[in-house]
């Protein structure tokens, strides 16, 4: 159980997460089988964790949060994106998290 009461299914996590990963690939402009290109996984296995079918772990989410350029943590939060900024870096876009690290990175060390 969560606080407040609100219980939470190992499949609902899941879903989070994927909606989470499906959520930023989208918004950072990524097919799933260039965001698997960009962490060394088929397109099949993004496309089973944004349907809440598998649950990446946590080296993966690392990768994943690595390769948007945010926080694991904003992968496994159930707060709504809401703050979420483009900002333009040489050739590159970046996504950052408002309130998040600095740099907009993981947080995840390699």
């Amino acid at each position: 159980m969560c606080s407040e009461g609100v219980s939470f299914t190992p499949n609902d996590f899941s879903k989070t997460v994927g909606r989470k990963i499906r959520d930023l690939r989208k918004l950072y402009g990524l097919t799933q089988s260039e965001l698997g290109d960009r962490i060394g996984s088929p397109s099949i296995t993004v496309r089973q964790w944004e349907a809440g079918k598998r649950l990446p772990k946590l080296q993966m989410l690392c990768k994943v949060a690595d390769a948007l350029g945010v926080p694991v943590s904003s992968l496994l939060s159930e707060q709504k994106l809401v703050e979420w900024d483009r900002r333009k870096e040489g050739n590159n876009d970046a996504i950052h998290a408002g309130g998040t690290g600095r740099d907009g990175g993981s947080g995840c060390r390699n």
